[in-house]
């Protein structure tokens, strides 16, 4: 096969074009390095405000375990981690939980 024309070949272009490409594709990692720090700092975050929430709602089990704890159907309701042997507590076991949690 013989070729009677020669293709002139622009080697600058070329070279500029994958210079561009090399540096979109460099800013387009740093980029996704962000958004991963960002997704890692986040799911910290949101673990930070559940263990927040899960104590303010074991703080309110607590309340309502003392408040309730003459009423057992009341009293269940109040027990965050029911066990198979949870049931109102005694009188003489609600006096010592309440000393327990007076600061």
């Amino acid at each position: 096969m013989c070729y009677t024309t020669i293709e002139r070949i622009d080697t600058q272009e070329i070279l500029d074009t994958l210079q561009e490409d090399a540096e979109a594709l460099d800013d387009a990692i740093d980029v996704q390095e962000a958004k991963k720090r960002e997704r890692d700092i986040q799911g910290q975050l949101r673990v930070q405000k559940g263990n927040v929430f899960y104590t303010l709602l074991a703080d309110l089990a607590k309340i309502g375990k003392v408040v309730f704890a003459k009423d057992p159907a009341k009293y269940n309701d109040y027990v965050l981690f029911a066990s198979t042997t949870s049931k109102a507590p005694s009188e003489e076991e609600d006096n010592e939980a309440a000393k327990e949690e007076m600061p």
